[in-house]
């Protein structure tokens, strides 16, 4: 399969990502023990199908705020792996200023209408069923990672 299209992480997703990246032992962490080491691999495997994973500021903002609280053994080695990550990811970016005028600011918060800003460009990869919901009913794609993952039970 020929990978054609950009799809852009959530935060859940983004630091499941990194993780699998660095240890799977830190999937006992609290910011993604919802997850297990065979959801890393199927998620790999989702994002090989995509031309570019790409970012947003505020999805990168909300990551390194949770990696400042990954366990200390690791917190360096999940601060470098979201640096590389960066550093190949295209940033996406909108002005605070535009999103919060968005109605979905009230409900879902500046970093998911960052998300929701590009649902035309990208497919939008989340663990948030309404924001998943929100950029589908406006058209977009969104894959709830949950949903996703069911389907490989």
């Amino acid at each position: 399969m020929v990978a054609t299209r950009t799809a852009v992480l959530d935060t859940n997703v983004l630091l499941l990502f990194l993780v699998a990246s660095v240890d799977l032992t830190l999937l006992r962490w609290k910011r993604v023990s919802q997850f297990s080491s065979q959801d890393a691999v199927v998620l790999n495997g989702l994002l090989s199908t995509f031309r570019e994973i790409a970012t947003t500021p505020h999805v990168l903002s909300e990551a390194d705020n949770f990696v400042d609280q990954a366990p200390a053994h690791r917190r360096q080695d999940m601060k470098h792996a979201l640096v590389r990550f960066i550093e190949s990811s295209p940033e996406r970016y909108r002005p605070a200023g535009e999103l919060a005028t968005k109605q979905e600011f009230f409900s879902l918060g500046l970093t998911d209408c960052g998300l929701i800003d590009f649902h035309t460009e990208a497919v939008v990869i989340t663990s948030d069923f309404h924001l998943a919901s929100r950029i589908t009913a406006l058209g977009g794609i969104a894959i709830n990672f949950r949903d996703y993952l069911a389907t490989y039970s």
